[in-house]
């Protein structure tokens, strides 16, 4: 027998869930984080003099700006690749459609042969 979702929504511990949702959230971000493989993001150091915090936040700018470029080739070619995909899809539904016609077409032929001979 199936439950009402007001008699499901009922049963939940609502003051638990939203007691628990900030570690829950936490815990999730750094599962997303270890997933992706790159842990989560590493803190600035302060202490460091600031002429070398900069060139550590310039090399860092650099590497990402790189990544970016390399995105945003893979985006491209992506795109690319699915346009090419939208049109070859294309090109065989006209080719199904056509040899749907000319089947269509023979065997109207071959019928009107076998009852007109």
């Amino acid at each position: 027998m199936a439950l009402p979702v007001a008699t499901i929504i009922g049963l939940v511990p609502w003051g638990t869930v939203l007691e628990n949702a900030p570690a829950m959230a936490k815990k999730a971000r750094e599962v997303f984080d270890a997933a992706r493989g790159n842990g989560a993001a590493a803190p600035v150091v302060v202490d460091q003099e600031p002429e070398a915090a900069l060139i550590e936040l310039r090399g860092e700018l650099e590497r990402v700006q790189a990544e970016t470029v390399a995105l945003a080739e893979v985006v491209a070619e992506m795109a690319a690749a699915s346009q090419t995909l939208t049109e070859k899809t294309a090109r065989q539904q006209r080719l199904i459609y056509a040899l749907s016609a000319i089947a269509t077409t023979s065997l109207a032929c071959a019928l009107f042969a076998l009852f007109a001979g």
